[in-house]
């Protein structure tokens, strides 16, 4: 069960608390976390790609599930899908691609043709000719055998993302089970690999990176049991003016204000296509004090403090808050596009209401994934009797 609180102000002063289920979608899990082991740098290849994963600051671990809301790739032993839809212009070392090939050996790449269940270095040559690819766990998995590859397109222009998730695939005749997925997005072209469980075999026979021609790739790794659970590698085009992990609010400024940009991590203040974090880097209060849009706003366990929103924040697809306080004023709507969990901290909103029987306390939610149980009206703060009052919850597109 999860509780928000919400607060409405009247002519005379009263408290509505809510108690608000979020109904958690399979598409998001609430793992936002930093792994722990070596640092890695991959130096810049010939085009300027450049890669660093969750052991770095500012790349974060964020597994984004879509087992339950992804299109099944249906594949089968040493085969491939093509064309899937990437739905929007993706620029892969400068070549701009809308579709992609699936492969079920870890691989994603951009024709029509098998790629090979014989993994190699990156750069390099492999027996399929294919010389552009992504290998997310490129080894001889067997999606006959056990697990789904599913893929999926999320978001809303210009910030899109598409998403190919290996889930549960084996490597052939064994039960060491692989779950990994990549990310490409829209607008940045950054691309992020994430390795829920890499098995048992932590890619001893596999390789992880990039290539875009058999002499220019960015290689992770090859053929070392080097990769762990909860591990993020992001892997930045060389145009991209941010990196694929979030902003986090680490409260560096002189003020509380959301618009300095000495208050976000890399003191760059976070906009459209950006997930942003708060978390234990710092509990410092942060005040919203202008209009602003991000994709994703994480209040995650160790925030403490209060985020006070005096401006309208626009979430475009996940909002979840599993601590510390957020307080939404009153005239300033706060629009969550997909789904909003609530786990744990305060969610409290303001609302005028001027000697009114019925009170209503507006969501804007964008067709989010809310679900509202129950109303309490606590009047110990009213200072006078309010009268029978009827609170009801209703979305600013009308239903209630």
């Amino acid at each position: 069960m999860y509780r928000n609180h919400y607060s409405l102000l009247a002519s005379t002063l009263f408290m509505l608390a809510m108690l608000l289920l979020a109904a958690p979608r399979p598409i998001q899990a609430a793992a936002v976390t930093s792994n722990n082991g070596p640092n890695v740098v991959c130096p810049a290849d010939s085009f300027g790609y450049t890669c660093a994963d969750s052991n770095e600051p500012g790349i974060l671990f964020n597994w984004i599930d879509i087992s339950a809301t992804g299109t099944n790739a249906n594949l089968t032993d040493d085969s491939h899908l093509y064309p899937v839809p990437i739905s929007f212009d993706f620029d892969f070392y400068g070549t701009p691609y809308n579709q992609a090939a699936i492969g079920s050996n870890g691989t994603v790449y951009f024709q029509n043709t098998y790629l090979t269940l014989s993994n190699g270095p990156i750069p390099g040559t492999n027996s399929s000719g294919v010389a552009s690819l992504i290998a997310v766990y490129w080894d001889d998995l067997d999606p006959s055998a056990a697990g789904a590859i599913y893929y999926e397109t999320r978001g809303t222009a210009p910030n899109r993302q598409f998403i190919v998730q290996f889930d549960g695939v084996p490597n052939f005749g064994t039960t060491a089970n692989v779950t990994a997925q990549v990310i490409l997005y829209e607008g940045s072209n950054n691309i992020l690999i994430q390795h829920l469980d890499p098995s048992s075999e932590a890619g001893i026979g596999a390789t992880v990176g990039i290539q875009g021609s058999t002499t220019t790739g960015v290689q992770y790794s090859y053929n070392t049991a080097s990769l762990t659970s909860n591990l993020a590698i992001c892997f930045q085009h060389p145009a991209a003016t941010s990196g694929c992990g979030p902003v986090v609010w680490d409260g560096g400024g002189a003020d509380n204000n959301w618009s300095t940009a000495e208050n976000w991590s890399g003191d760059q203040v976070p906009g459209a296509g950006d997930t942003v974090v708060f978390d234990g880097t710092s509990s410092k209060d942060a005040a919203i004090d202008a209009a602003f849009t991000v994709d994703n706003l994480y209040v995650a366990a160790g925030y403490t403090g209060t985020i006070n929103q005096t401006s309208p924040l626009v979430i475009a697809d996940l909002y979840n808050h599993d601590s510390g306080t957020m307080i939404v004023s009153d005239g300033s709507p706060l629009t969550v596009g997909t789904t909003l969990n609530h786990t744990g901290g305060t969610l409290q909103q303001t609302r005028t209401v001027a000697n009114a029987s019925v009170a209503f306390l507006e969501i804007t939610d964008g067709g989010a994934n809310v679900h509202y149980r129950g109303v309490d009206v606590d009047t110990s703060s009213s200072g006078s009797d309010l009268g029978a009052v009827t609170v009801r919850v209703r979305r600013v597109d009308g239903v209630s």
